[in-house]
């Protein structure tokens, strides 16, 4: 009987603490700080549901956010000609990668270009997160996680070039990969509300291929499938 109590008095103080977080980020701690984060259905049930709500209502602050960001600054040129391409690669790990030091040529067209000097190799980048929702959260958005600042509080910079006149195209191979799995959620609740598509891209994984536009933002969104890490990153600008 004493055990019993403690036991629920030590889970009602875990759950009090859950469903006062009121980020994503409180909520993922409280799953790694707990130890009874869902490793039984009840706790499961609660994490997911307060993962659930607490998601919706950072999206709802940060499509406010994006709509109401100073239209006056996004200025784009007529004499601006660039074309980005940001490249997302998923599950990627650098150490099997050969222009990282890696022994095996697994980067062999990579190594070539930065031969040439097309390509800059960071050496010393380093994720906020280990978890891929958060970082290309965090990283899509304007907000600086040195100084603490909230991804939803700033806007999604992909709706800045936008705004600004790019034509901004989104592929992703990897958006219906496990679409009941918590982390498709995570980051399809974010990159494919309604709202951000209209704020955010001209086009996304329906058809047609247009590289070649001028003023062109375009994200690859890969699964790399060579183990288990968080995403990496290449940004290449083209004349």
């Amino acid at each position: 009987m004493v055990l019993a109590w403690v036991v629920g008095c030590y889970h009602s103080r875990a759950y009090i603490s859950l469903f006062t977080a009121n980020t994503t980020e409180g909520v993922t701690h409280w799953k790694d700080k707990y130890e009874c984060k869902p490793q039984d259905p009840i706790s499961g049930l609660l994490y997911g549901f307060r993962g659930v709500v607490v998601t919706g209502e950072e999206m709802k602050k940060s499509v406010q956010t994006t709509q109401m960001m100073d239209r006056n600054n996004s200025i784009c040129t007529q004499d601006d000609s660039i074309n980005v391409v940001l490249v997302i690669g998923e599950s990627y790990i650098k150490h099997h990668a050969g222009i990282y030091g890696y022994d095996k040529a697994t980067t062999p067209r990579l190594e070539e270009a930065q031969k040439r000097g097309e390509l800059f190799v960071f050496n010393n980048a380093v994720t906020p997160y280990a978890s891929t929702s958060k970082v290309i959260r965090n990283i899509l958005c304007c907000n600086s996680t040195s100084r603490h600042e909230q991804w939803f509080a700033y806007p999604y910079f992909l709706a800045i070039f936008k705004d600004a006149g790019y034509q901004v195209f989104l592929w992703d191979n990897q958006w219906s990969m496990s679409p009941d799995a918590g982390f498709t959620f995570a980051l399809n609740s974010f990159l494919y509300d309604n709202e951000v598509k209209k704020l955010s891209y001209t086009r996304y994984n329906e058809e047609g291929y247009q590289y070649d536009e001028e003023n062109s933002f375009l994200i690859f969104f890969i699964l790399c499938c060579i183990n288990f890490s968080t995403a990496v990153l290449w940004l290449v600008i083209l004349p």
